[in-house]
Order: structure tokens, then sequence, then C-alpha cells
């Protein structure tokens, strides 16, 4: 006979030896999976900073947008300087931790 049809080599196998058994997948397992890859994408470092660059940017025109509010008259000046401090405050704490020197672990 062939050597490889009695022993195949130094493989041995017994009536316990099966095939792995893998889960069917199931309805949501594609959904959960897409949701936790779009949530490690937003929370990497870079694309963290990212972020925080867009929202500074929009603070930006935001902050010009309201002045130019006061201007034509649409917002009081009053409410006008209010919400002006609101968009800095929020530019420089954004901008504060953009720059902030990163914890060593």
């Amino acid at each position: 006979m062939n050597a490889y049809s009695e022993n195949l080599g130094n493989v041995r196998y017994n009536e316990n030896t099966r095939a792995r058994e893998y889960a069917d997948k199931q309805l949501g397992d594609g959904l959960i999976s897409f949701i936790c890859a779009v949530i490690g994408l937003v929370t990497c470092s870079a694309a963290i900073k990212l972020e925080k660059t867009i929202a500074v940017f929009a603070l930006f025109v935001a902050f010009f947008g309201v002045i130019g509010g006061i201007e034509s008259g649409a917002l009081s000046w009053f409410f006008g300087i209010a919400l002006c401090a609101v968009i800095s405050l929020l530019e420089y704490v954004t901008l504060k931790s953009v720059f902030k020197p990163m914890a060593k672990s």
C-alpha cells in the first residue's frame, strides 16, 4: 500500500477529533462591528486633535458671524458681546486642551 494512505506521516486521528464549529453570524454582529470601528476611528489621538481643530475653526467663524449679527442689527450689543465671550471661552478651553503636554503613562 501507499505510505500516504496508511498513516499520513506522523498525524494520528481518532473518533474524538472534530473540525472547529463556528457560530453562525447573528443579525446584529455586523452593526456592532461597524459601531465599534467608528468609535475606534473617532477616539484615536490623531482624530481627536483633528476634531478639536475643526471645532476651533467653527467657533472662529461663529465669532465673526456674531459680530456680523451685531453690525446688521439682528443681535443686541449685550447679547452679542455675551455670546462672543462664551465663544471665546470655548475656544480658549479647546486650544488649551490641544496644546497641553501629554501625560506619561
